[in-house]
């Protein structure tokens, strides 16, 4: 395994550790460059689709404020 999968493998990781703690997530998909590309120096962001079972004002800010401390 490449350093980069590893690198890339970690913050999957993270990203779906953080929301695997809230009963109203269903899924979580990383779309786009980030799955796709080999070189990492090149994906400036990091897309994350999450799709909850009723979105409310309580979940969405729970969800969002579980990446502000991401490392």
């Amino acid at each position: 395994m490449k350093n980069t999968d590893l690198i890339k493998n970690k913050i999957k990781e993270i990203i779906f550790n953080k929301l695997s703690v809230y009963d109203e997530v269903v899924s979580v998909t990383l779309p786009g460059s980030f799955e796709k590309k080999d070189d990492i120096s090149i994906i400036s962001d990091i897309d994350v689709i999450i799709i909850v079972e009723k979105l409310y004002k309580e979940i969405f800010y729970k969800i969002i404020n579980s990446f502000n401390h991401i490392f």
